[in-house]
């Protein structure tokens, strides 16, 4: 298995996020000294509080190309030829709102899955989330749904504030536990493609800690990772959003039609009857079939 803990250069020094920011868009992550390069600026940048309210008031609090900078309970920060910036906010359970699929959908909390691109993360807030961690081999699979793959244990990692781990794309598989406090996650998508066609990867059912089982194929822009839009509208309200409508009709136009259908559905609850009917007008010439027929069944 490919060691998931780096180990960064612990200090208390601390990088803007722009600096960081220039320093990503020119790395080579085929090179396993600019992995490390952008794992020990990612430590740093968790030491630098301030700078972490600044990206979550610049991304978080402005609609400005919502439907771009949206994604699962989180924010892509920053896009690049070559990888993406994304943070993420992990909650408590009994924060979770009482919405259908929200934990199996957004935080996907207690559910083993992996990921067709690598990925570093870092703590930058609260005490963490733990991750049950997996690995396996993926040219030993066939990818069926039912099929029971040979996965190795390796027991619960917590990503702390600071902690840097990188996860290897069909190799590592994860289950995440709710953390007991909000925290929040800073991930470098390594290379991953920003369309609706990916490679698959898997979703899987805990058997025994020799093997798992195949629960669900899935595409990345499909799999949940891009999520409801729920949580984070009230996330916004917490935050001191006011625009609310305006940044959901953005996300109407995200490039992703399970953002749209949620975003849909959510203003569908907020507007008058007038505004409902041209949300369903605008919802059956979507060229999307999901939210043509999906958004009609839901709300109708």
């Amino acid at each position: 298995m490919y060691k998931l803990e780096v180990e960064v250069n612990r200090t208390d020094e601390t990088i803007k996020f722009d600096m960081f920011l220039d320093e990503v868009a020119q790395a080579n992550f085929n090179e396993s000294s600019e992995v490390l390069h952008i794992a020990n600026l990612m430590h740093k940048l968790s030491n630098n509080e301030e700078e972490l309210i600044n990206i979550l008031m610049l991304y978080a609090c402005q609609g400005n190309d919502i439907e771009n900078a949206y994604a699962e309970n989180s924010l892509i920060c920053a896009v690049f030829e070559h990888c993406s910036i994304r943070l993420n906010f992990w909650h408590p359970s009994e924060n979770i709102l009482d919405l259908p699929h929200i934990e199996s959908e957004l935080h996907i909390y207690d559910m083993p899955h992996d990921h067709n691109f690598d990925f570093l993360t870092v703590g930058m807030w609260g005490e963490g989330y733990s991750t049950e961690v997996y690995s396996y081999d993926r040219n030993q699979v066939k990818g069926y749904i039912g099929e029971e793959v040979n996965a190795d244990y390796h027991g619960i990692k917590t990503l702390g504030r600071g902690d840097v781990h990188f996860y290897r794309k069909s190799h590592h598989i994860h289950s995440q536990i709710a953390p007991n406090e909000l925290s929040i996650s800073l991930n470098v998508l390594i290379d991953p493609e920003m369309t609706e066609e990916m490679d698959e990867q898997f979703r899987f059912k805990k058997h025994n800690q020799k093997s798992l089982i195949i629960d669900r194929t899935e595409m990345a822009a499909t799999n949940g990772l891009l999520g409801m839009a729920q949580p984070f509208i009230n996330m916004l309200q917490e935050f001191g959003g006011s625009d609310i409508d305006s940044i959901l009709s953005g996300l109407t136009k995200s490039k992703n039609h399970y953002v749209r259908l949620d975003a849909y559905k959510i203003l569908y609850s907020r507007s008058n009857p007038l505004a409902k009917q041209k949300l369903l007008k605008s919802a059956e010439l979507d060229s999307s079939e999901l939210i043509k027929s999906a958004f009609h069944k839901e709300v109708v």
